[in-house]
């Protein structure tokens, strides 16, 4: 999340992420994980029978590779770390006039 609040997502020009794993993960219910590095095929944050899927974060940042993402509206990861102001792994970091990410 940048300092507008909004999801930056880092893609690469190759066809995924290179850090990406192998294993497909859904959460719907509410987790604890501990800071540190996790590498999926495909990630998701699912709403199902009314139980969103929710991650807090304890001990420091968290970084997720995956080649497909998927949060869906509910569902939510709750941290309390600095936000990375700086280029990622993608392509473009340039903010657009109003100030959003592009």
């Amino acid at each position: 999340v940048d300092a507008n609040g909004n999801l930056r997502l880092n893609g690469s020009v190759l066809g995924g992420s290179p850090n990406a794993g192998t294993n497909n993960t859904q959460i719907t219910q509410a987790v604890q994980w501990q800071a540190g590095n996790y590498s999926f095929d495909t990630f998701r944050l699912a709403c199902v029978s009314g139980s969103c899927g929710s991650i807090s974060v304890v001990g420091g940042p968290l970084h997720i590779s995956a080649n497909t993402i998927i949060i869906d509206s509910g569902a939510s990861i709750i941290a309390e770390e600095l936000v990375w102001g700086n280029a990622g792994q993608g392509t473009s970091t340039a903010r657009a006039s109003n100030g959003k990410s592009p």
